[in-house]
C-alpha cells in the first residue's frame, strides 16, 4: 500500500531536516558545495556529500534529490522519469518445428 502523499512529504522534509542537523550545514550550503565541486556523476556526488558533510547514504541521497529537483517535496510530487519505450522486437520468422531425429535401423 502506498504511503499517504502528505505523510510522505512530511517524512521527506524530516529527512532533509535531519541531514542539516547532523551535518551542521544547510541544504543550500551543501548544494553550493556540490556546484563548486564540479562533480556531475550521481554516485560521486553522493560520495562527496557523505565524506564532506558526514552524511549517511540516505541523507546524502535526499540532499542530492533536492539538488537535482528543487521542487521535489516528497509525497509523490516528483516528476515522473521519462523512460524510453521498449523497442518492438523484430518480427521473428515463423517458428520451425524441430528437426526429427532419424530412426535407427535394426
Amino acid at each position: 500500500m502506498a504511503m499517504d502523499p502528505a505523510k510522505a512529504a512530511k517524512a521527506f522534509q524530516a529527512y532533509i531536516d535531519n541531514a542539516e542537523k547532523s551535518s551542521g550545514k544547510s541544504v543550500a550550503e551543501m548544494h553550493k558545495a556540490l556546484k563548486t565541486s564540479g562533480i556531475s556523476n550521481h554516485t560521486e556526488q553522493r560520495a562527496f556529500l557523505m565524506t564532506t558533510f558526514g552524511l549517511g547514504h540516505g541523507h546524502a541521497q535526499a540532499v542530492l534529490t533536492k539538488f537535482k529537483n528543487p521542487d521535489f517535496h516528497g509525497g509523490g510530487g516528483a516528476p515522473a522519469k521519462t523512460v524510453a519505450p521498449k523497442k518492438a522486437a523484430a518480427k521473428a520468422s515463423p517458428r520451425k518445428a524441430p528437426a526429427k531425429k532419424p530412426v535407427a535401423k535394426k
